[in-house]
């Protein structure tokens, strides 16, 4: 294929180098202002982007100090619940040892009324030693007089010993029954 050049009439060429130029011009323009306004676009976007980093970084940011103070109270909070058990758990535990020593004492102090109490009721003591001596003076044989005269005025002496002794047991145990209706 050849190209043959055919040359431009005078008329049209003028013309239509014209309208050429005018369409180039047109178009270079509305390219140029396409061109302005991608760029404008472009930095647009990227103010965009950068904004919507910043702001990203600005919601991470506060999130984590959020959660950091979040943690922090919640740890505050945990050490100062478990130092206000422990100040309770002590002055439980003191209140606990403090009764049961009172009840020990309590207790320790009626044991030994009552030990008090059962042996004076028991005879132990005087009377039983009354009660041997008589019977070791019945077994004496008297050889005079005056010696049987003695032996009847000891357990004369010793019989109203008993009997003082016994008056003075039952007062004993009347005035301590009191205590034990109210310690009961």
């Amino acid at each position: 294929m050849e190209t043959t050049n055919i040359p431009p009439e005078p008329n049209q060429d003028s013309n239509s180098t014209g309208t050429m130029d005018s369409n180039i011009t047109r178009l270079t323009n509305s390219l140029n202002k396409l061109n302005s306004e991608l760029e404008t676009i472009k930095e647009n976007i990227q103010k965009r982007k950068t904004e919507s980093t910043t702001m990203k970084i600005l919601f991470y940011t506060g999130f984590i100090i959020l959660l950091a103070g979040f943690i922090y109270s919640s740890t505050t909070l945990q050490r100062a619940q478990l130092k206000n058990m422990d100040q309770s758990i002590a002055l439980i535990q003191k209140r606990v040892n403090l009764q049961l020593s009172m009840i020990e004492k309590v207790f320790l102090e009626e044991l030994d009324r009552v030990q008090s109490t059962s042996r004076l009721l028991a005879g132990n003591g005087l009377p039983e030693s009354l009660q041997r001596m008589s019977r070791a003076i019945s077994l004496v044989e008297p050889d005079s007089e005056k010696m049987k005269g003695l032996i009847t005025r000891v357990k004369n002496d010793s019989n109203e010993l008993s009997q003082a002794y016994s008056k003075y047991k039952i007062k004993l145990i009347n005035a301590r029954k009191p205590l034990l209706l109210e310690n009961e």
